[in-house]
């Protein structure tokens, strides 16, 4: 297999996202010591976000990158459908109408589909343990969110950046076909079709960045609506 230009081909490691290999715990190990997260997932599913918390608690900078490629429901269309449950129908209507005062539809839509899928969530104390460390990320400037509506956004990316007397310094990343958001139990089923490369290594890392950075610089800022998403959730309600 022919390496593509740049990327180092004796700094590649093969992650095979199985049980025996779950991504997720690869990326743990990826974020011991990171200071910079970045996450690019495609599309988010928000409770595969859970077995990251204290990880991700430990790094001082999150920025995620996400896509709307299935955010196409409108409020109209959730109403229609049955999807949008009863008990926030109500008061959805002025939330949609506060998000189009402001905001393009792109958002509108993924805030919406965001709030169908975090009220559909378990509710219990690690889910709700996980949409209280979300909103409290934003809140304190940690956490950085982006909406991709310029391109479709497929890839799925971790990136760890590490001080500068991190042994790995200046940092790894992973790249490939698993979004480690995805629920654990759908995970399992495609784990077969996943397969994920974990790079090592300046001119990687390097490489990456730039990559990042020029997708983050074409999306629009996402997380004052996942703030007001997860401050409607209840966990963040009750509390």
């Amino acid at each position: 297999m022919q390496v593509p230009d740049g990327i180092t081909a004796a700094s590649t490691v093969i992650v095979d996202n199985t049980a025996q290999q779950p991504l997720v715990s690869t990326i743990k190990s990826l974020l011991d010591g990171a200071y910079l997260a970045r996450l690019s997932v495609g599309y988010l599913f928000v409770e595969g976000l859970a077995p990251l918390v204290d990880a991700l608690d430990n790094v001082d900078r999150i920025e995620l990158l996400i896509g709307n490629v299935v955010n196409r429901l409108t409020d109209e269309q959730l109403r229609e459908s049955g999807l949008l449950p009863v008990a926030i129908r109500a008061v959805d209507e002025e939330f949609a109408a506060d998000f189009r005062e402001a905001r393009n539809r792109a958002a509108t839509e993924t805030a919406l589909n965001l709030r169908v899928t975090i009220d559909k969530l378990a509710r219990n104390d690690h889910n709700g343990d996980l949409l209280i460390s979300l909103a409290h990320w934003i809140a304190a400037g940690k956490l950085r969110v982006r909406l991709s509506t310029r391109h479709r956004l497929h890839a799925k990316v971790t990136i760890a950046g590490y001080p500068d007397d991190h042994p790995l310094a200046p940092g790894r990343a992973i790249v490939g076909t698993s979004n480690f958001t995805m629920p654990l139990a759908t995970t399992r089923d495609s784990a077969g079709s996943n397969i994920d490369v974990l790079l090592q290594g300046k001119q990687n890392y390097d490489q990456l960045m730039a990559w990042y950075d020029h997708h983050w610089m074409e999306a629009q800022d996402f997380h004052r609506e996942l703030f007001e998403v997860l401050g409607r959730a209840w966990p963040l309600v009750r509390s």
